[in-house]
């Protein structure tokens, strides 16, 4: 449906379910194709995700969330199995928000972990140019100050000098900032880096809570899916149907499921107001008796 403001803005807005998940073997796309509607291929590779404030979302906290998602799927069908019967009373939602209440922490704490890590090693990289550099310093001390003595030595036999005796170069600082070379190694960029580049990447929202958007957007799902909230689906009993779910791709119905109900109806007569009677099968087909309802 396209909706037009009194500013001029325009808008789509999708009434109805116009989504098959799972093609094969799917009667309602066997429906589709017979009656000559296009599907289109529901593709969720490289599709981008977009915060409320518009900005979208690196595609690495993406896979990142997704993967700690399924994780705790497993997880939960773990703990309704080991559990039992005992499990039947505590919902899905417990279950998932202290299994991601913990992983966000144990995430939190092994990226902190690998930060600490990562700067010793960039000090000791630091360290041991600063001593390389020093080394080859001191190495070359000695033959810079033969090299002025011998100039100056030459200057004072010139009879006309072309120019005044130089100064004697100044002594080598041993500072660890002012012996800092120039050209610095290319590294690898480390943790802190990639999460200063995440959240660039994550709107207002910090890294974590960008993480939690995300997740509370693949719960989202599942209370689209099961048509239900999360604190009333049981995490022992909530997806015993997947073993009867479609295979193949989910396919967008351009116009909505409505069009499969059209073209159910064509050259069928649609009596309002009547009260069927009687229905006969036969060789010939059904007929259908019915008598007029005030």
């Amino acid at each position: 449906m396209h909706l037009q403001a009194g500013n001029g803005e325009a808008a789509v807005a999708d009434l109805g379910g116009s989504i098959i998940t799972g093609v094969d073997g799917n009667p309602l796309a066997v429906l589709a194709r017979q009656l000559g509607i296009p599907l289109h291929d529901i593709n969720g590779d490289n599709v981008p995700l977009y915060l409320r404030d518009g900005t979208q979302l690196d595609t690495a906290v993406d896979m990142q969330v997704d993967k700690v998602f399924n994780k705790l799927l497993d997880t939960s069908a773990d703990l309704g199995d080991q559990l039992g019967s005992c499990s039947d009373a505590l919902s899905l939602q417990a279950a998932l928000d202290g299994l991601w209440h913990r992983e966000a922490k144990r995430i939190r704490r092994q990226e902190q972990q690998q930060q600490a890590l990562e700067q010793q090693q960039q000090h000791r990289v630091d360290c041991l140019m600063h001593e390389q550099f020093v080394a080859q310093q001191q190495q070359l001390q000695p033959l810079l100050q033969n090299s002025w003595l011998q100039l100056h030595h030459n200057c004072r036999l010139a009879t006309q000098p072309l120019w005044q005796p130089l100064q004697p170069p100044p002594p080598l600082q041993s500072h660890p900032e002012a012996n800092q070379p120039q050209l610095q190694p290319q590294l690898a960029p480390s943790s802190e880096q990639q999460q200063q580049q995440w959240q660039g990447l994550s709107g207002s929202l910090s890294l974590d809570k960008a993480r939690d958007a995300l997740m509370q957007w693949h719960f989202a799902n599942i209370e689209f899916a099961n048509a239900a909230g999360l604190g009333s689906l049981s995490v022992r009993h909530w997806d015993l149907d997947s073993e009867h779910e479609h295979e193949g791709a989910h396919v967008f119905l351009p116009g909505g499921n409505l069009r499969l109900l059209q073209g159910l109806v064509q050259g069928v007569p649609i009596l309002y107001k009547a009260r069927a009677r009687l229905v006969q099968y036969s060789t010939s087909g059904v007929s259908l008796c019915a008598h007029a309802v005030a």
